[in-house]
């Protein structure tokens, strides 16, 4: 099994440590160059930048071998920047089984109570 996480931020770290372990490969994605660095170091895995414009030739590798593919990116103002950018690209994945998104309220900041 393969685990590719979009958003290796502090949810999907700690879901990457109780977890990682069951997947043969674990890949993720940053949005800067420096975070990726640090983070592979980290956990001794590829991290790719993803800056919801442009995949790297990683980001699609990643895609075409993975099982599993967790989301914890938040929508921006078009909406989902993994579906609109790689919709296809994942739905062409031969080997995927899952996508499950993770999300916190904390990612959205303070609204007001407005929606």
């Amino acid at each position: 099994m393969n685990l590719l996480v979009f958003g290796l931020g502090y949810s999907t770290q700690r879901f990457v440590d109780l977890y990682g372990h069951r997947f043969a490969r674990v890949t993720g994605t940053v949005r800067s160059a420096e975070k990726a660095q640090a983070l592979a170091a980290r956990y001794h895995i590829p991290v790719a930048v993803f800056d919801g414009f442009a995949p790297s030739p990683v980001l699609l590798e990643a895609i075409a071998t993975a099982t599993h593919i967790l989301v914890s990116v938040p929508p921006d103002g078009q909406g989902d920047p993994v579906l609109r950018m790689l919709r296809e690209t994942l739905a062409a994945a031969p080997d995927l089984a899952w996508i499950g998104y993770l999300s916190t309220v904390g990612v959205y900041g303070d609204h007001a109570g407005a929606w």
